[in-house]
């Protein structure tokens, strides 16, 4: 669209029926402040459930077996109910095992704690390879 077609399309009128010029300047930015949770993907790219994935609007995502978690893995029985949980910080991302009976693995290591991670992570719970994407 050229810049003429442009300015055919979108003349606001004001009541009296006169043309108003309003200014790109004066539209406010909106931010979400830091405490919004912005989207985050997770998808199983190898394991019992490939190809499964979930979006969460969540600052702590729990994953496991159990139904209640926020991504549940209930055919990896190798998962425990909870196994690890993704959490957001200011902008930075980490993951934590919770404790799981067979460990949360990162590059073929088993993490202990939490681990700062960012988009495209993949991550081992039990038998099912995870990605991480935030949104």
């Amino acid at each position: 669209m050229n810049e003429e077609s442009q300015n055919k399309i979108s003349k606001p009128v004001d009541s009296s029926g006169s043309t108003m010029v309003i200014k790109a300047d004066w539209i406010p930015s909106f931010k979400l402040p830091s405490s919004e949770a912005p989207q985050l993907q997770v998808e199983v790219v190898g394991g019992p459930m490939d190809g499964s994935r979930r979006r969460i609007n969540k600052r702590i995502i729990t994953i496991g077996r159990a139904k209640d978690t926020d991504f549940a893995l209930p055919l990896d029985l190798m998962v425990s109910n909870r196994h690890a949980s993704i959490t957001r910080e200011g902008e930075q991302y980490w993951l934590e095992d919770l404790k799981s009976s067979n460990g949360t693995y990162l590059s073929d290591k088993q993490i202990h704690g939490r681990v700062l991670i960012g988009p495209g992570t993949i991550f081992l719970v039990g038998q099912t390879y995870v990605e991480f994407m935030p949104q």
